[in-house]
């Protein structure tokens, strides 16, 4: 079986793990057939409702401890088949997943329906404060952007300088002045730089849209380690992913087009930076996964802004 057939597999025995459905039918049989032993007077047929209870319940629990242990077989198995099939996709390169001439149009980004669209603004406009800078690492052509002033000031590092340069000239020259960017690139589409161009502690929103899908799990490591760094305390990082434990998400690996992060192991390292989970969301939705995080740096969001940077006016004649 190919990687996403196991995935699908693995979803689908996912919805049969718990058996407790079975085990509160056998609990409600029960309970009536006591209540009918309790109008019987012939003992007869009083012990054999009792047998029957007991039936009830040991066929209940033997079934119930077959199925586990058939259950955890089969999951071991798929389990085994899917670390043996995706140890090359771990070792892929960002290359591989992410081609250097990759342009700014519609059809390369995640589709997003309208639902979906307006809940992903909802959530920008919840963590946009102009009492913190804000950050937007891979703008590509601005879209979301737009939706980051909140933040004063808004930073923008991209690996292209194209999508930089393109995001910025969709402001006016007031504002874009305000902007800062920064280009991290090598020239070739790859992360020369990192984030070490950005202060400590500075950030109170990060955001990243359709950027770390394309990213091998070991570059999304680093970044993480500069992102840690950047946050202020209590500060959110939003950032989506291609998860490679999702139908969809195993497709677009098997075609190179995005790379193999699966939520759980991407949780466990997002945890292991000491950074808390607020929210996670996944959602396939017909050929395209749509996931991400929206996770917290420990302490408390802060600031001593009273008000937000203003120009002088100046009355010229």
């Amino acid at each position: 079986m190919i990687l996403s057939e196991l995935v699908k597999l693995k979803i689908e025995l996912k919805k049969y793990a718990d058996l407790s459905a079975y085990e509160d039918e056998a609990y409600r049989v029960t309970d009536n057939l006591k209540a009918v032993r309790a109008t019987i007077a012939d003992e007869t047929l009083d012990t054999q409702i009792s047998e029957l209870v007991g039936i009830v319940k040991t066929q209940t629990y033997l079934t119930k401890k077959m199925f586990h242990s058939k259950y955890m077989l089969i999951n071991e198995i798929i389990h085994a088949e899917i670390e043996a099939q995706t140890t090359k996709y771990f070792a892929a390169g960002y290359n591989v997943h992410r081609p250097d001439n990759r342009e700014v149009d519609t059809g390369s980004k995640i589709p997003l329906t309208p639902e979906l669209y307006a809940m992903l603004l909802g959530r920008i406009q919840l963590y946009s404060d102009w009492h913190y800078p804000g950050l937007e690492i891979g703008p590509y052509d601005g879209e979301f952007t737009s939706h980051l002033v909140g933040c004063d000031p808004l930073y923008l590092v991209d690996v292209h300088r194209k999508y930089l340069e393109d995001t910025v000239e969709k402001f006016n020259p007031e504002y874009r002045a305000r902007v800062r960017t920064y280009f991290i690139g090598d020239g070739a589409g790859n992360n020369e730089k990192g984030l070490s161009v950005l202060p400590n502690n500075q950030f109170g929103f990060i955001f990243s849209w359709d950027n770390f899908n394309y990213l091998p799990f070991d570059e999304i490591r680093k970044y993480l380690t500069d992102i840690v760094r950047i946050l202020r305390p209590g500060g959110i990082f939003l950032f989506s992913f291609n998860d490679g434990e999702m139908y969809n998400g195993a497709r677009h690996v098997e075609w190179n087009s995005k790379s193999y992060v699966p939520r759980s192991l991407l949780i466990t390292l997002v945890e292991s930076y000491g950074l808390e989970i607020v929210n996670s969301f996944g959602f396939d939705i017909d050929w395209h996964n749509i996931s991400w995080l929206e996770v917290k740096k420990p302490g408390k969001l802060e600031t001593v802004r009273a008000h937000q940077t203003l120009g002088i006016v100046k009355d010229i004649e």
